[in-house]
């Protein structure tokens, strides 16, 4: 249900990765909704599994305490924008030199702006923004073939549409078929997350059937 007249929502995660060779940054847009509760309720499950996944590949690190409000505007992609919501998370070994950071924002823009690269700050993220929307709208290849994934377990496919963009479909966990999912597309593609891609569709489609099959016992069927 919209929760708002002629406004949208964008949830966008931004990732700042300092070590001692500098900082590396990723952007990426999550979720595109009318509902402002919807996209409120991304925020805290996106922040445990930045955490979870932080933590798990660097031993020695902990949750460290992070102000939101002293988050560097230089750099930061919606400077310009309305920023309705927000949560941050950080991780590090407490050093200062090895730590990342996690800003998840609910940007509200009117209902007709073009979602682009224009939208966010072009002064101090424009490489990560382009980076973002170009893994997405292309440039891509005429004839390029499905790609398959198991995002976090569930199975994820990139299915090539004749007008020549991209469609992504995730299987529902729930009922065993596959449903549009635009939300997956940058975390396939970032590997952000537990992300294995199958190089051929025959493995894919085990998977597949494995988990409709698991379905169908845990429902007597």
């Amino acid at each position: 249900m919209s929760t708002g007249s002629g406004k949208r929502r964008l949830v966008t995660r931004w990732i700042q990765d300092f070590d001692r060779d500098g900082l590396t940054e990723e952007f990426a847009i999550l979720l595109e909704t009318d509902d402002l509760e919807r996209a409120k309720a991304v925020l805290p499950a996106e922040a445990q599994r930045f955490v979870a996944k932080a933590l798990s590949g660097n031993p020695g690190w902990k949750r460290l305490d992070i102000d939101l409000g002293a988050r560097p505007s230089s750099s930061d992609p919606n400077k310009s924008n309305a920023v309705v919501h927000s949560l941050a998370a950080m991780v590090g070994d407490g050093t200062g030199f090895n730590s990342m950071k996690l800003y998840l924002d609910v940007v509200e823009i009117p209902a007709g702006i073009s979602v682009d690269a224009e939208l966010f700050n072009p002064a101090g993220c424009r490489f990560e923004v382009e980076t973002f929307f170009k893994a997405q709208t292309g440039p891509r290849p005429a004839a390029q073939l499905a790609q398959f994934f198991a995002l976090n377990g569930r199975p994820v496919k990139f299915v090539p549409t004749s007008e020549g963009g991209l469609d992504v479909q995730a299987l529902d966990m729930r009922t065993g078929v596959f449903q549009r999912d635009m939300s997956c597309l940058s975390r396939c593609v970032s590997g952000y997350g537990d992300v294995d891609e199958f190089r051929d569709e025959a493995a894919f489609e085990v998977l597949v059937a494995q988990i409709r099959r698991h379905l169908a016992c845990a429902s007597g069927g």
